[in-house]
C-alpha cells in the first residue's frame, strides 16, 4: 500500500495524460469535421455555380453591368 501511495503522483500523471490525449484527439476530430464539411459546402458551391449558371451570384453580376 505505501509503494502505491508513493506511485501516485505517476498513476495520476499517466490518467490525465490519457484523458488530455483523448480529449486531443475528439477535439481534433471536431476541428477536421467542421473545416472538411465547410470545404465541401465550398465545393459543391462552386460546383452548382458551375453546372446552373442562372443562380444568384451570375444574376447580381449580370446587374451590375
Amino acid at each position: 500500500m505505501k509503494r502505491f501511495m508513493e506511485n501516485i503522483p505517476m498513476n495520476t500523471m499517466l490518467i490525465g495524460a490519457f484523458i488530455g490525449f483523448f480529449f486531443a484527439l475528439l477535439t481534433n476530430a471536431m476541428v477536421y469535421f467542421f473545416l472538411f464539411s465547410g470545404l465541401a459546402f465550398a465545393i459543391g458551391k462552386e460546383l452548382e455555380r458551375r453546372i446552373n449558371p442562372s443562380s444568384e451570384e451570375v444574376k447580381s453580376k449580370n446587374d451590375i453591368k
